[in-house]
């Protein structure tokens, strides 16, 4: 049960921050947030998504690879509107790509009972 209440503070914690990062920049569009199994914290303020643009979100998957810190534990996507959603599909498969472990990487997802978590393998389109 303890560890429940601690899983949902993180979840709650990460979504929180995800939402001040893309307030506080009004030219970006998202925001992704991540929490690594060596519990560190990195972000992704997106900037270009919406046109289709890669280049940050392939910035944030190189910081990943030189800091060594690879496996990702849950991470969430908040767009400028605040809206809770997933990643885009590009992100998702180079995650896997740099650690195959992270297709058990819980992504937090906002529905209409609240958020919830899935695994990232089952983010994937079949």
């Amino acid at each position: 049960m303890e560890e429940n209440k601690s899983h949902e503070h993180e979840i709650e914690e990460l979504v929180k921050w995800a939402e001040e990062l893309v307030k506080s920049d009004s030219s970006a569009e998202q925001c992704v947030v991540v929490r690594t199994q060596k519990e560190n914290q990195y972000y992704l303020l997106n900037h270009h998504i919406i046109s289709g643009s890669m280049e940050e979100e392939d910035v944030f998957l190189k910081t990943l690879a030189e800091n060594q810190d690879t496996e990702i534990r849950c991470a969430v996507c908040v767009w400028k509107d605040l809206t809770i959603d997933m990643m885009s599909h590009h992100l998702l498969k180079s995650l896997i790509e740099l650690n195959p472990a992270n297709k058990e990487t819980i992504v937090i997802l906002r529905t209409v009972g609240g958020l919830q978590t899935k695994p990232l393998r089952s983010c994937m389109p079949q």
